[in-house]
């Protein structure tokens, strides 16, 4: 059985080295990941991940997305929020 592979890839390999060598390299494609220590790892590191994250600072203030909205106010001005001055769209 070996000696007709054996001869078999002679054959092929002199007739057509590029087929060869194209099936070869796909079939290290195929079988390098399965071995690589890259998938162990990159599997352990993704279970060990998790998927949701605790999110800090429960209790903290809440902070304005808008800076404008407590720009200008002092304890001596009367308080008055300021509003955005953008221009309308047109579109």
């Amino acid at each position: 059985m070996a000696s007709r592979i054996t001869a078999f890839l002679k054959d092929v390999w002199g007739k057509e080295p590029v087929l060869v060598v194209s099936f070869a390299l796909g079939g290290l494609a195929i079988i390098l990941p399965a071995i690589s220590p890259y998938t162990k790892y990159s599997s352990r590191i993704n279970a060990a991940t998790p998927y949701n994250y605790p999110v800090p600072f429960l209790s903290a203030p809440p902070v304005s997305q808008y800076p404008y909205e407590t720009m200008g106010i002092c304890q001596m001005c009367p308080a008055t929020l300021r509003s955005p001055k953008a221009p309308t769209w047109s579109g």
